[in-house]
């Protein structure tokens, strides 16, 4: 990292973050804005001048405003795949990733089944979907039309676009049709929780894709106990979750009449994916 120069690189760790946090993101952008890995670096490979001039521009913004890098780069990793982000979508999360491990417990690469994704944001989750079970039909929906906007931009430029389709609704309010699977990576935290929040989180990403009413659980009540009108038998219904959110959202399962009920942990050990069954 020589080249970012001494006075650059201690400005950068001088920012409020662990140095490992900076030292990813220099990675993320000479990945993404070099096309070059930072272990190639090392073993000799270069980056041309007008892309380290870009860099260490993007880390001067990162410095200047505390936005997100993956704001300011407009991409964001999700399963190892790049997919375009903004302020109107939220920055996908590797705990996010577990959503598509649980799919995999549910179908195989070439099952038929259709899937609805609820606030789809940058599109992620309903693209690696589509991906991944090539035959399946999946449907994303959200309430922001740039997400909308993004998430088809998304499907497009993986050549995924007539194996996924977006569209704005309301949770199901533009729904009419039934799904074997509906996910959802919903607003959940509560906003007596907003001091708990990192502050370029709360500053730079869209508010109504990470608070919810009732401490947290209002999406989680309102989507288990409409999405009995929006499932076939035997459908599954799968939630990122909130810490230390399992209990009560098993408990909604259970009123709503489904059952196998499955729980799956983070890299922290923290109920992060749940699942079950609808009859």
């Amino acid at each position: 990292m020589h080249w970012f120069g001494e006075d650059l690189y201690n400005l950068y760790n001088s920012f409020e973050q662990e140095e490992s946090e900076t030292v990813a993101e220099i990675e993320f952008l000479m990945e993404t804005v070099g096309n070059v890995k930072y272990k190639d670096y090392i073993l000799g490979k270069t980056l041309a001048d007008e892309k380290k001039g870009l860099i260490k521009d993007y880390i001067k913004e990162r410095i200047r405003t505390g936005r997100p890098i993956q704001q300011i780069v407009g991409k964001a990793y999700f399963c190892g795949e790049l997919f375009k982000v903004n302020e109107y979508t939220l920055i996908p999360r590797p705990e996010t990733e577990l959503i598509i491990e649980c799919l995999g417990q549910y179908f195989n690469k070439n099952d038929y089944f259709k899937m609805l994704d609820i606030g789809t944001g940058s599109g992620c989750i309903s693209i690696t979907a589509a991906k991944m079970f090539p035959e399946a039909k999946i449907t994303g929906v959200d309430i922001c039309q740039q997400c909308i906007d993004i998430s088809s931009k998304n499907a497009e430029n993986k050549d995924l676009k007539d194996n996924v389709n977006f569209l704005l609704s309301d949770v199901f309010g533009n729904i009419s049709d039934r799904y074997d699977v509906i996910v959802s990576n919903p607003p959940y935290i509560s906003i007596n929780d907003i001091d708990t929040v990192q502050k370029n989180v709360l500053q730079f990403e869209p508010q109504n894709a990470l608070f919810a009413p009732n401490d947290g659980y209002y999406f989680y009540e309102k989507i288990i106990s409409e999405s009995t009108e929006y499932l076939y038998d035997n459908a599954i219904l799968i939630f990122e979750l909130g810490i230390n959110q399992s209990k009560k959202v098993s408990e909604f399962f259970e009123k709503n009449k489904f059952s196998d009920i499955r729980i799956i942990k983070d890299f922290n050990n923290i109920d992060r994916v749940i699942s079950a069954t609808y009859h």
